[in-house]
């Protein structure tokens, strides 16, 4: 085993505190909107609420499983270190075809690192191999055991979306999102989540770069449209959400909250309401020079699309 010493050590250092500083932002806003679920849906029992948290989740604990479409990002954690993974995403047809890669699915395949975790187009990450894939709601991402094909774990890219933050009050900023299963119809509020991102950092979050709206509701009672709020900021968290970016999660946990599977989508870069004339800050970790990047994307080109994935 090769041992980081100086400035190599540091940079893995701040990845890896990165890492875990954002599974502990994930969890903690989980724990939230669950102890806020009874003014989100006032009806949900408890009973229900652990059966939706867990759900069809084929992740197994301790494996977490999160996936970032925007960016074409996955994380994975909780693996045997020195493991040599293959990671697949796969496109069903029946949503969209490819033309530049009919039939071909993307992966990446690499070592566990020494803390559990392997991640795929990040800062210092494995590259995608041939082509990115343009990861989209209704793929589905396998990990394999590279040496015997054994699959490890499994899951569905979920059509999850949120808008950029809006004002609606000297102290409150809203997010309005949609969320889908597959068959059209909405899954549990208790799995949703919003957060806002911007390295310019809220206090009212002791100084962190992100801020996870305390619950997330539906607009009403069958709509598939939902809404978070963000109240009681001060005039500097006001101006640093208005320019934050954001990410709608929808997470499936097991009963005791510990995230298994996860999607967390941004939506497109769009001009900031509070500077139109600036795109908004993207959200991303310290990037050293000699950090290592994969190459600009050669996306695939499409068919068909399914208003469902839009």
């Amino acid at each position: 085993m090769t041992h980081k010493s100086g400035p190599a050590r540091q940079r893995a250092d701040k990845q890896a505190w990165s890492r875990t500083a954002t599974r502990h932002a994930l969890i903690d806003g989980i724990v939230r909107r669950k102890r806020f679920g009874g003014v989100a849906v006032a009806a949900s029992a408890a009973a229900a609420l652990a059966m939706t948290a867990t759900g069809d989740a084929a992740v197994t604990a301790p494996h977490f499983m999160n996936i970032f479409p925007s960016r074409d990002f996955v994380h994975i954690e909780g693996y045997d270190p020195g493991e040599q993974v293959t990671v697949t995403v796969h496109h069903d047809a029946a949503l969209i075809r490819s033309l530049s890669h009919p039939g071909l699915d993307a992966s990446a395949t690499g070592t566990v690192g020494d803390d559990g975790i392997f991640e795929i187009n990040h800062v210092g990450a494995t590259c995608w191999s041939g082509f990115t894939p343009d990861i989209r709601p209704g793929d589905t991402i396998t990990v394999k055991d590279t040496a015997s094909g054994q699959t490890l774990d499994s899951m569905m890219v979920q059509n999850v979306v949120g808008g950029r933050p809006i004002r609606t009050a000297p102290d409150t900023v809203e997010v309005h999102g949609t969320a889908t299963n597959p068959d059209g119809s909405r899954p549990d509020v208790s799995v949703l989540g919003s957060r806002l991102i911007n390295p310019t950092r809220f206090f009212t979050n002791g100084g962190k770069r992100n801020l996870n709206a305390p619950a997330v509701t539906y607009d009403d009672a069958t709509s598939t449209k939902w809404t978070a709020i963000y109240a009681g900021l001060d005039p500097a968290d006001m101006n640093t959400a208005l320019t934050a970016d954001t990410s709608a999660s929808w997470t499936v946990t097991d009963a005791a909250a510990t995230p298994l599977e996860g999607t967390a989508r941004r939506p497109a870069a769009m001009p900031s309401p509070a500077r139109p004339q600036a795109a908004p800050p993207r959200a991303s970790v310290s990037r050293s020079p000699a950090a290592k990047r994969c190459p600009r994307p050669r996306r695939p080109t499409w068919s068909r699309r399914s208003p469902s994935t839009r």
